[in-house]
């Protein structure tokens, strides 16, 4: 993973150094045909971060539909790795694999008009051969055991609560009070 050239290209990238603001406002992982991979720059600028003032938080906002569990995971591991705390602020929606980073922060806040959404996980709907997709599925059903584990160990739910979610096979809405209710965010800005 390359460093940042200069703080011009830590801006760029949704970074505010001077107030240890990093800013996660699109799908989690590789835009398709794109270099640019979101997962990268936040990784980036958190390690950045907790190396230039290791005490002081950083504040992760978060506005994203969600995206790729695996680079959610990374984010996360990275988050629970620092020694700075990381404050994550749900605005707009957070959805899908973004609900597990706002879940992870150690101090989790919602907008007052923001949402959170999960979503049973899908498999791509490309054709492939049916032993591929097995193991996709096989693949997918371990990412949503994790996710559940995950999503347990940060909010006033077990795994099984979780992995119900999951099998209904809904998307779930919650606002921020609901957030709060299910132990997603400590608390409501304002509130």
């Amino acid at each position: 993973m390359k460093e940042y050239d200069t703080l011009r290209d830590m801006m760029e990238y949704g970074v505010n150094v001077r107030a240890r603001q990093v800013f996660l406002q699109t799908g989690i992982g590789p835009e398709e045909g794109e270099r640019y991979n979101v997962t990268e720059h936040v990784v980036r600028a958190l390690l950045y971060l907790d190396r230039a003032a290791y005490a002081a938080p950083i504040y992760l906002w978060i506005n994203s539909e969600g995206g790729d569990v695996d680079d959610a995971l990374a984010i996360y591991d990275v988050m629970q790795s620092l020694q700075c705390p990381v404050h994550t602020i749900a605005h707009g929606l957070v959805a899908s694999a973004a609900g597990l980073v706002l879940a992870g922060g150690d101090n989790r806040i919602a907008m007052p008009n923001s949402w959170f959404m999960a979503h049973q996980m899908r498999v791509g709907s490309e054709e492939v051969r049916p032993e591929i997709m097995r193991t996709r599925t096989e693949q997918m059903e371990r990412q949503a055991l994790q996710w559940a584990r995950l999503m347990a160990d940060c909010t006033s739910h077990g795994v099984r609560w979780w992995r119900d979610k999951f099998k209904s096979g809904d998307e779930i809405y919650y606002t921020p009070k609901q957030m709060k209710r299910h132990g997603i965010v400590d608390h409501i800005w304002g509130a």
